[in-house]
């Protein structure tokens, strides 16, 4: 079987799948849309090394000034502007608490993320330039601004939880890491088990990318092969097993995008290793956006769960 073998039908199917996802809470709804318009969260601009004005959020929950917690968020893929879900996706959480969002390179102030992405988007939208731009602006910021004694939290959802435990490992001012809906299993093995269910092989997709590395014109899963040729070798437990600082992870026990199997060897990992720095909380009969069958959203008892995890 080769690649480009792969029926059309099953992409389109993929897509479709991932559609579902940005409009029941992944990503955005149109509710997010009208608030974000009503009440608009201003924005920012941050000078990276290399000339590119990258684009930024400051999200201001409870008190400034009694605020002694800084989240950098980083979220999942896709080119959604966080303009538009940035202060609805914090809703729930309690407390005085400042909130970080550093913008993907080449992502408008109103892109919905509805549409084609631009190529300059899809040159940049990869993992080792994601980890770059973070990395720069999260010690930019915090180099700019006193938070000395305040508890510097990353914070990364989905894609952004590799992002954010690859970052934890090099920026040695962060104190606190959370996972939601990410885990610690390598990315190849994870991809494997999503991809299965719809008769996907990530061992054939990955030597298909490594041929044309580079390549933003291919695709697969509505990724070029540039994303995945970053993205697919990652082995999280490789920066995990040097992290001492605290480490809560979330999850879905029915999250269709990131299977709880990972958040499961990432504790027997932990345990392996004899860390005790780990906390997990699964969430029974949840979806990717912590959705129950039912419908009933448990984000609000999961930013409870962090909210105190970090006050400790």
């Amino acid at each position: 079987m080769k690649i480009k073998k792969i029926s059309q039908e099953i992409l389109l199917m993929v897509l479709f799948v991932q559609l579902l996802l940005l409009l029941n809470g992944c990503s955005t709804k149109i509710g997010m849309f009208v608030h974000a318009n009503i009440a608009p969260l201003p924005s920012y601009q941050y000078k990276f090394s290399d000339g590119y004005l990258g684009t930024y959020y400051v999200h201001q929950k409870g008190n400034k000034e009694n605020s002694d917690v800084i989240v950098f968020f980083i979220g999942g893929s896709g080119h959604t502007s966080y303009f538009y879900y940035l202060r609805q996706y914090f809703n729930e959480l309690q407390g005085n608490t400042t909130i970080y969002a550093l913008q993907k390179r080449y992502v408008k102030k109103r892109e919905t993320g509805m549409r084609k992405a631009s190529k300059e988007f899809d040159y940049h939208n990869y993992h080792s330039q994601i980890v770059q731009d973070q990395k720069e602006f999260i010690i930019g910021i915090l180099e700019s601004n006193v938070f000395k004694h305040k508890k510097i939290v990353l914070f990364g959802v989905s894609e952004g939880g590799n992002i954010s435990v690859h970052l934890a490992k090099e920026i040695q001012e962060i104190t606190h890491l959370i996972l939601l809906g990410s885990g610690g299993m390598p990315a190849l093995e994870e991809f494997k088990m999503w991809g299965s269910q719809y008769n996907m092989d990530f061992d054939l997709v990955y030597q298909e990318v490594k041929k044309y590395p580079e390549n933003i014109k291919l695709r697969i899963a509505g990724q070029t092969y540039k994303y995945w040729a970053s993205a697919l070798p990652f082995k999280p437990m490789d920066y995990f097993k040097s992290l001492t600082i605290p480490i809560l992870v979330a999850n879905g026990e029915k999250d269709e995008m990131a299977p709880v199997e990972s958040v499961y060897f990432m504790q027997n990992e932990f345990k392996k290793l004899k860390k005790e720095n780990l906390i997990v909380k699964v969430f029974a009969d949840c979806s990717h956006t912590l959705e129950d069958s039912d419908g009933k959203n448990h984000k609000a008892e999961f930013f409870r769960i962090a909210s105190d995890w970090w006050n400790k």
